[in-house]
């Protein structure tokens, strides 16, 4: 089931998020270079279309180029070119023209056009499982997502780095560059990259086993693509949703939601991605034992992979015909087919692969009443499968889901908040235009009442809507935004001034435990009392913020290692008395803190300095807990 899943994912990462049906007639290139540039840079930023209209309107922009030797209308052409391609998932065509296209970018200096590049090759690499110097690459991705100007470009960067570390088993890491790419296509007011993100976010979800929140996410996408009026994004989230309901072993949904995918595919003339659904199809029929259909299914679809240059899909052909020839028992052709799988896992990172793989080695061994390799290959595989995932690696994962998710919900409740903000702005100026028309009458006097009403009511609403979107509201605190805001303001003034800076990270310990034990109520309890510690025991020019779920940020100035020492003691001891005021039959609750102090070497910006705080936290964790590591 699990494999099944993971080919959806790749199938969003090598298809894009196009949105849209939008049909746009076929351009005659133009005569003149700037205005031919201007053309591919409106095919470029139609977001609304198939790659495969993207690579039909091309073909004649491209020919001019080349005619004209117009070498920057080339390279921008061909840019988009190869990322259609990709999206297609003709990695093949794709990876032949990526090595002199980039060398054209350098050529010509165009950053911009390299980056893009770079992310192709990304791509590339991931889906043909070339994983050597892909962390490297990563990383280097990823400074230049903080340094370029654009936030879609930004957004493009984090999301496929994104969706590269979640490939690489990076859980944690994809969460967190996924945030970012958030940010910024929210920053960039793209709708669509937003529903990318949504759809990936969700695929995290479901392949965790959180099917709920990936459903939700799913229709938060899903409701993107419809309001863009697109056949191709609505076909990939359905893809991805159809695997949601397979983990949650509702195999009717998923097949009537794969079904819609693919008649998607057909009126798209979108080939690969017909071939992908029929490839799940497939998988289904494996399922309800309809080996036939599964193997007419796989032999149709076989040589389209082939062509790809993608290893999951053919990974999963192949497997998935070895599997219905067994129960068939045709044990040669299965045989056959599981030995065609083999060169490929070296290009599958997940070692989910190699154990679906000798599962079928030893049941075909089995089937030959060869029992001593069938024990073999089982004894084998309980040592893979023991070793795949750490326990404190799942934990740190979910957390990380905890945090991206009250983000994002964090987000949404501000965006609600501004709407309602502006509804009751219209309706006070409808108001206002109602009277107005008494006032005219000549009652001038009312004007200016009726005006100085309305100027004191928008105030007032100002500047609650800005303490509402800066204080947290369960612990009347200053939220994530408000304390990130001041990092910055204070890492700015550290930098003119070189007044000492120090930020702290804090977590309470043991609270999901605590949560599970006493009820959520008694978990906000424990907040709010941390908070109010908080308030109680800092400093006037000290300041912290709800950072996300149980985490605290702090803010000190001009503060000593010993001074922060003292702080931790006073809010330890003055959050214990508060908890034990409510509740006298309590342990002890506790909270570890990591402290970082500001390094012009090291900290370029204030998420330097806090990541830095962070990592101490985690070993004050590591080292018992209840403690303070500077």
């Amino acid at each position: 089931m699990q494999n099944s899943f993971i080919s959806g994912i790749f199938f969003l990462i090598l298809s894009s998020f196009f949105i849209g049906d939008f049909a746009v007639a076929q351009e005659i290139p133009s005569n003149d270079e700037a205005q031919l540039i201007k053309q591919i840079t409106l095919i470029d930023n139609k977001d609304t279309e198939s790659p495969l209209e993207i690579l039909k309107q091309l073909t004649p922009i491209i020919a001019s180029c080349k005619k004209n030797n117009w070498q920057q209308a080339c390279l921008y052409a061909s840019t988009l070119r190869v990322e259609s391609l990709l999206s297609t998932t003709d990695l093949n065509e794709a990876e032949k023209l990526l090595n002199p296209l980039m060398a054209l970018a350098n050529k010509l200096n165009k950053p911009i056009m390299l980056i893009r590049l770079e992310l192709v090759d990304l791509n590339i690499k991931d889906s043909k499982g070339m994983f050597e110097g892909i962390l490297e690459q990563q990383s280097r991705l990823l400074e230049k997502a903080s340094t370029v100007a654009s936030p879609q470009l930004a957004g493009e960067i984090y999301h496929d780095v994104g969706d590269s570390l979640y490939q690489a088993l990076d859980y944690t890491g994809a969460l967190l560059s996924l945030n970012k790419a958030y940010e910024s296509y929210q920053l960039a007011n793209d709708l669509s990259a937003v529903g990318r993100v949504l759809n990936t976010l969700a695929n995290i979800n479901s392949s965790l086993g959180n099917n709920d929140i990936a459903l939700e996410y799913f229709q938060k996408s899903l409701a993107i693509s419809y309001e863009l009026n697109n056949k191709f994004g609505t076909s990939i989230v359905l893809f991805n949703m159809s695997h949601s309901y397979l983990t949650s072993d509702n195999i009717k949904e998923a097949r009537n939601h794969m079904q819609q995918a693919m008649q998607l595919s057909i009126e798209l003339n979108d080939d690969i991605g017909v071939a992908w659904a029929k490839k799940e199809l497939a998988s289904y029929d494996i399922q309800q034992e309809n080996w036939q259909n599964a193997i007419a299914l796989y032999t149709e679809i076989e040589p389209i992979f082939i062509q790809s240059g993608s290893a999951l899909p053919l990974f999963e052909t192949l497997k998935g015909q070895a599997l219905a020839y067994l129960a068939l028992n045709k044990l040669d052709l299965a045989a056959q087919k599981a030995d065609q799988c083999r060169p490929i896992l070296k290009n599958l990172k997940d070692p989910v692969y190699q154990i679906a793989l000798h599962k079928v080695d030893a049941d075909i061994a089995y089937a030959k009443k060869d029992f001593q390799q069938a024990f073999d290959i089982l004894a084998e595989n309980y040592t893979l499968a023991n070793n795949v995932r750490s326990e404190e690696k799942q934990k740190e994962i979910e957390k990380q889901l905890i945090r991206f998710n009250s983000k994002l919900k964090e987000r949404e409740n501000q965006a609600l908040l501004v709407e309602n903000k502006l509804k009751n702005l219209q309706i006070s100026q409808h108001a206002a235009q109602q009277k107005l028309w008494w006032l005219i009458a000549g009652i001038s006097s009312l004007l200016f009442l009726a005006v100085g009403l309305m100027l004191f009511i928008q105030t007032k609403n100002r500047n609650h809507f800005k303490s509402m979107a800066l204080n947290d509201h369960l612990t009347n605190s200053p939220n994530r935004r408000a304390i990130l805001e001041y990092a910055e303001l204070r890492f700015q003034e550290s930098i003119r001034t070189q007044q000492t800076l120090t930020v702290g990270i804090a977590d309470i310990d043991n609270f999901k435990k605590l949560n599970d034990k006493y009820g959520h109520k008694v978990g906000d309890e424990v907040l709010v009392a941390f908070a109010t510690a908080c308030k109680n025991t800092l400093r006037q020019y000290d300041m912290f913020g709800r950072y996300g779920g149980e985490e605290w940020l702090f803010v000190f100035a001009n503060t000593t290692p010993q001074d922060i020492s003292a702080i931790f003691v006073r809010i330890r001891d003055e959050f214990n008395n508060l908890i034990l005021q409510k509740h006298p039959d309590f342990n002890k609750v506790t909270f570890s803190m990591g402290v970082a102090t500001y390094n012009k070497e090291v900290d370029n910006t204030p998420q330097n300095l806090i990541n830095r705080a962070d990592q101490k936290m985690y070993e004050a964790k590591d080292l018992g807990k209840d403690q303070l590591v500077l």
